[in-house]
């Protein structure tokens, strides 16, 4: 029989632990969909399942030792 999970952190962030397990998941969240207008399209994004990404290109490109 094993030992119940111990909770780490807080929910829903938790983590479930035990001597041989260690459970990140995390329940499943309800949809949170948003349209984005565009040039040429309406865009629809999950933001339950989306993250954005920035990546600053400039400072490669004008800094001397870029």
């Amino acid at each position: 029989m094993t030992q119940p999970k111990h909770v780490l952190g807080v929910r829903p962030n938790a983590w479930f632990v035990d001597e041989t397990t260690a459970d990140i998941s995390r329940p499943p969240l309800p949809p949170t969909i948003i349209s984005l207008q565009t040039d040429t399209k309406i865009v629809r994004l999950d933001l339950t399942k989306s993250a954005c990404l920035v990546i600053d290109m400039q400072n490669d490109f004008c800094h001397p030792n870029g």
